[in-house]
């Protein structure tokens, strides 16, 4: 998810056609909504998918909670590939920046098994709470981590719909 809106939105300001955009009638909100809507329908479907063929027991997985955690997950994601793609100048830099955030997102929550520290610090991060739910299959979020979840979604939309104009 953090790709697929990465890199378009790096490539439009590589070859100068976000610029154009920028100059016609769409508005920030109106290219958020944009430029997120089809990755993030990607993204959702892919994550169901995975579940299924994963051969997960879905007789303990509580389904509300986890399309919430997923959904949020996926548009978190898709909401900061938006942010890199709007501070890079090229794809090439886009790559640059987005690898090492994509390890930490990733890695953390691997790592966690390993290391108790690592364990908690992934407890707030949204990569460690969808491993969590994932591997429990009814775990809870507690008001913190809702709390996390909210900010993440309002802190991103907030600083791509401010920076592109």
């Amino acid at each position: 998810a953090v790709m697929m809106t990465a890199l378009p939105l790096a490539e439009d300001k590589e070859k100068h056609t976000l610029r154009t955009l920028m100059t016609s009638s769409v508005n920030g909100s109106q290219f958020f909504i944009g430029s997120i809507v089809p990755p993030f329908i990607i993204t959702v479907i892919t994550n169901f998918i995975i579940v299924l063929v994963s051969g997960a027991d879905l007789s303990s997985f509580q389904i509300l909670p986890f399309t919430w955690l997923m959904t949020t997950a996926s548009l978190i994601s898709c909401m900061i590939g938006l942010v890199i793609g709007l501070i890079a100048k090229s794809q090439v830099n886009a790559n640059n920046l987005m690898m090492p955030i994509i390890m930490l997102l990733a890695l953390f929550p691997a790592f966690g098994e390993f290391n108790e520290t690592l364990a908690r610090m992934s407890d707030y991060l949204y990569t460690g709470m969808v491993k969590a739910y994932s591997v429990g299959g009814s775990y809870k979020l507690s008001p913190v981590q809702y709390a996390i979840l909210a900010t993440c979604i309002l802190v991103v939309a907030d600083f791509f719909i401010h920076h592109y104009s």
